[in-house]
């Protein structure tokens, strides 16, 4: 029998954190696949060399978070702990975790949802038709078509009114309001106690991030605290997210970042002409000035110069940057340069690989021999894949596939040559099937 790692979608456990018990045990849902039937067997739980410790005998079987998971069999599902116990026995159409108020679980009957404790209590009836997860202390629910707002005691703290309710963020919540006499919604904001801190008289909003949002009526689009006050006298076609103090805006051709007073303290000056910006990562922005990326503070002082075709954001310190692309007239396709520095410039890898991936997740991954059929786009082809970090190359590009260190999971996965390998944090070999 062959074990695979398979790519699965959680439905019933809302979690992205690292699949490790309260012990500190890795384990997560796996099942076999048999060659001689070429089927796969129902779902169990395996720990970071792969392998077995809880049997496969779930038709579900959710992340591990806290030292709990959710699975199911016959159409029930459950909570269990690291030792296969129950905690919540196999008697609910569906659940869903939380990661912020860890104690609590909502939990689905044939009809309609209800909050408990993970000890079994009941919070509330079965009164809610869609449930949400707890942020800053409070989860929407609907009941019939309407949304309002629980706490964490199962208090209605918010009747349900809303045509549409957020999370809550900077203890603000967006809801929506249905306008009179028309199919259209206005986007108000309300508080912790419900109160409609920001009265509706918007068309867009975002998510209150460091205590500033994005709205927009009839015009462009400004940014907002989190009274309600317009901080930005002129109106932009793009505002960001807050990130660092930062917000990135796009007005006409130019791109720059507001501060939280609303003036622009990136894209002028020195740094005037900007045609492109990414968001802060690690206190730096990538801007595109004329052709070519480089990198500034939050003062706005270039920290590296723009000299670079194409970068990526900072992670752990370092990030990808290529120098140009190139066209293989032996091949004919095109192929880029890349390589690697830290945050002064320092370039501490030599340009070899052909792809760099966005660094998330533990890890860069990279490429040598990847081509494009097209110059500026397309998606990569061919090519083997490794992965860079701030340690170095810690895996070598020699594989067809691999996989990053995905939520914190203190392995990654390659295949290559008809065999499959698994490698530790430091880019150690930890085990090979064929």
């Amino acid at each position: 029998m062959k074990l695979r790692f398979l790519k699965y979608i959680i439905f019933c456990c809302i979690s992205t954190v690292v699949s490790m018990t309260t012990s500190g045990q890795f384990l997560e849902p796996y099942r076999m696949y048999h060659k001689d039937t070429k089927t796969y067997s129902k779902y169990g739980y395996a720990d970071e060399k792969g392998k077995l410790v809880i049997d496969t005998i779930y038709d579900y079987a959710g992340t591990f978070a806290n030292g709990t998971a959710v699975v199911s069999q016959n159409g029930k599902a459950g909570i269990i702990n690291n030792k296969n116990k129950w905690l919540l026995p196999l008697q609910y159409k569906s659940l869903v975790k939380q990661q912020e108020e860890k104690e609590l679980v909502f939990v689905q009957n044939d009809t309609a949802w209800a909050l408990m404790t993970m000890e079994g209590k009941l919070l509330t009836g079965f009164n809610f038709r869609t449930v949400g997860t707890f942020s800053e202390g409070m989860a929407v629910v609907t009941i019939k078509d309407k949304y309002g707002y629980i706490n964490t005691k199962g208090e209605l703290v918010v009747p349900p009114k809303y045509d549409y309710g957020g999370s809550f963020s900077s203890k603000r919540a967006l809801v929506h309001v249905k306008q009179q006499g028309s199919s259209g919604r206005l986007i108000g904001y309300i508080n912790t106690l419900g109160e409609e801190v920001i009265k509706p008289v918007y068309l867009t909003g975002t998510s209150f991030v460091e205590g500033y949002a994005a709205v927009s009526a009839y015009g462009g689009k400004s940014l907002i605290d989190s009274n309600g006050v317009l901080v930005t006298k002129v109106q932009y076609e793009e505002i960001g997210l807050m990130q660092n103090g930062r917000v990135s805006f796009k007005k006409g051709k130019a791109y720059g970042f507001l501060n939280k007073k609303g003036q622009e303290v990136i894209g002028n000056g020195q740094t005037s002409g900007l045609t492109a910006v990414l968001p802060f990562s690690e206190g730096l922005a990538a801007v595109k000035q004329g052709n070519y990326w480089g990198f500034v503070d939050t003062a706005g002082n270039f920290i590296i110069q723009p000299k670079y075709y194409k970068v990526k954001s900072f992670e752990m310190g370092i990030t990808a940057v290529s120098l140009k692309l190139i066209y293989d007239t032996t091949i004919k396709k095109y192929q880029e340069i890349w390589g690697f520095i830290d945050k002064t410039g320092k370039e501490i890898s030599p340009f070899t690989y052909s792809y760099a991936d966005d660094g998330k997740d533990g890890g860069f991954i990279v490429a040598v021999g990847m081509w494009y059929d097209e110059p500026m786009g397309g998606l990569g082809k061919g090519g083997k894949k490794g992965l860079f970090n701030v340690h170095g190359e810690i895996i070598p590009p020699e594989y067809d596939y691999i996989t990053k260190f995905i939520n914190g999971k203190p392995y990654a996965l390659a295949s290559g040559n008809g065999k499959s390998y698994r490698f530790d944090i430091k880019g150690k070999l930890i085990s090979q099937t064929n």
